[in-house]
């Protein structure tokens, strides 16, 4: 009895050697999730914080919307041929690759022009000074402009009426206004890094936060170096007799550069930020509106007066609430010659010293101000208050004022 081998079953394969819409969609859902769970974080970090929702918030938003459906327009390419041979493509299959490239282009652009301008309306809110607000509404303007002028060029790239035909129709050179479109690209992404740079470094601040927000906002190197790396894959498809193969590294360098900018629009919104920017750009900002500070921070006399009133106050407050850690116990006797004895002990476990000091410092002040009171703080102290008896006082008007004297039993070897 004979028994043949067993043949083996092939098994399906992701990626081929003239097939790389697979790698394409793979990438392009990856990258779109990511960019969601950072758009969410984001979002909710700010509701936690503050409650609302900003404009620049809002602006974010419409990024990722138009991000979702840059994402769908490029799943619909992979399946209708980019990543493969034109030769294996039908007819059909020609038109809806570029009419879904046609959108993928439209899309791609409002996602930029959303997430640039959600960065610009932060940086207008971080600065409190003019040449600097002025700036940044200066970049937003030219951002607008050029994604409108870019759209409207797109949107008549080629012959009309079918203008998102550019195989075999008479068009413009894409391959020029790619390139020029990703230069500026790049050149905005720089505004958008070297702008928070000349705010941030003017400000008071110690230099551990400022290299934190400077970093947060830095961290778009990463899509100008995936917008170099589309313009060089995008002249190598646009001088290419199989376009459709040639492209789909281009295609997904796009999916990359309007990915990471939402998600680099969303870093500078995570906590580590937030607690440099509080106790840096914003605080200082929040003095300088009330006349304490210069536009970069630094303290005026009006802030130095308030701060030292603010302390003064402080330690009154203090000295007299009882500590949360120590005790206080005040005995009051009449003794034999008719004094009125106060006992007052205190015990005080934990103080910090620099309160102590302070405390010490401004009672002693306060207290100078009058001969009527000399008081020397100790930790256990004793007041004596002669009392007069009715008969014997002298008029309200020649009345003396009693005295009270504190003395440390230790030193006056009192008993108690």
């Amino acid at each position: 009895m004979s028994t043949s081998a067993p043949t083996a079953v092939p098994q399906p394969q992701l990626v081929s050697a003239g097939d790389y819409s697979s790698v394409v969609s793979i990438i392009s859902w990856f990258v779109i999730s990511s960019t969601v769970l950072a758009v969410i974080a984001r979002l909710a970090t700010r509701w936690v914080i503050s409650r609302k929702i900003l404009l620049d918030d809002f602006f974010i938003i419409a990024a990722t919307l138009f991000s979702v459906a840059h994402i769908i327009a490029v799943s619909e390419e992979a399946a209708n041929g980019i990543g493969q041979h034109e030769d294996d493509l039908s007819a059909i299959q020609l038109s809806n690759m570029q009419q879904s490239s046609f959108a993928a282009d439209i899309m791609y652009m409002i996602t930029l022009f959303c997430a640039k301008n959600s960065v610009v309306i932060l940086l207008t809110t971080l600065t409190p000074v003019k040449i600097h607000k002025t700036l940044s509404y200066a970049a937003g303007a030219f951002i607008t402009v050029w994604t409108i002028t870019s759209i409207f060029a797109v949107a008549f790239q080629c012959h009309p009426p079918k203008t998102w035909v550019f195989i075999g129709n008479q068009c413009f050179d894409r391959a020029a206004f790619w390139t020029y479109f990703e230069v500026v690209n790049i050149l905005t992404d720089w505004m958008l890094i070297l702008l928070p740079l000349g705010i941030i470094w003017r400000i008071q601040a110690r230099r551990a936060p400022k290299f934190v927000i400077f970093g947060c906002f830095a961290t778009r190197i990463i899509v100008i170096a995936a917008t170099v790396t589309r313009v060089i894959y995008f002249n190598d498809a646009f001088h290419s007799a199989d376009y459709t193969f040639a492209a789909w590294p281009a295609v997904l360098c796009s999916v990359v550069v309007q990915g990471f900018s939402i998600i680099t629009a969303c870093i500078p919104y995570l906590k580590p930020f937030l607690e440099s920017l509080e106790s840096g750009l914003i605080r200082s900002d929040d003095l300088r509106r009330m006349g304490m500070t210069d536009m970069y921070g630094n303290g005026t006399d009006k802030m130095n007066s308030s701060q030292g009133s603010r302390h003064m106050m402080s330690n009154n407050r203090r000295s007299e609430k009882p500590h949360e850690l120590g005790s206080m116990r005040k005995e009051s006797t009449t003794n034999a010659k008719g004094f009125v004895v106060d006992t007052t002990q205190a015990v005080a476990i934990g103080t910090a010293h620099g309160d102590s000091d302070h405390a010490h410092h401004h009672s002693w002040d306060a207290d100078s101000q009058s001969s009527q009171s000399k008081i020397i703080k100790k930790t256990t102290t004793m007041s004596w208050a002669i009392e007069t008896k009715e008969s014997e006082q002298p008029p309200p008007s020649t009345l003396p004022t009693p005295r009270t004297y504190n003395f440390d039993k230790s030193q006056t070897g009192i008993a108690e």
